[in-house]
């Protein structure tokens, strides 16, 4: 689950709300667009199950060497924006599960989640990648344009 956040310093963050950690936006998302390239190379599969599992490892790590901390917000986050832009009722199942749903058709009112994925093609796991990669390019534009926008008084 991702979300920006801005603090004192200007500089956007991002939340990995599942395990309540953040880190800079610019290390993360630089991070996210090196896997995009190669994710098997990174994450050992193709699949966006094995880069929500790497990124969550990845800020765990920095969270227990202290890299990061433990500031989280109830901003909007990327979890509840994409339930939201792809039709759930709620975002329990997990942003890379939504988008892969969301990718082989399923109706998002109507998911039976048990083995959901169980015959998914490599081709599917591709595009779920793909699709995965334009929604955050939108998030991250949108809440970026948001965070710049005047604050009322």
């Amino acid at each position: 689950m991702f979300s920006l956040k801005y603090g004192a310093s200007k500089s956007p963050t991002f939340h990995i709300l599942n395990v309540g950690l953040k880190f800079k936006m610019k290390e993360n998302y630089g991070l996210l667009k090196k896997i995009e390239a190669r994710p098997s190379m990174w994450t050992g599969e193709l699949s966006l199950k094995s880069i929500r599992t790497f990124i969550d490892g990845y800020s765990f790590a920095l969270h227990e060497h202290k890299m990061i901390d433990l500031d989280e917000d109830n901003e909007e986050n990327f979890h509840d924006w994409l339930a939201k832009k792809l039709g759930f009722y709620e975002s329990t199942a997990g942003w890379q599960n939504m988008i892969l749903a969301v990718t082989i058709d399923l109706d998002p009112k109507n998911i039976k989640w048990d083995n959901y994925d169980s015959s998914v093609t490599k081709e599917q796991h591709e595009n779920t990648i793909r699709k995965f990669y334009e929604l955050l390019e939108e998030f991250v534009k949108e809440h970026t344009i948001i965070a710049n926008k005047p604050k009322p008084h």
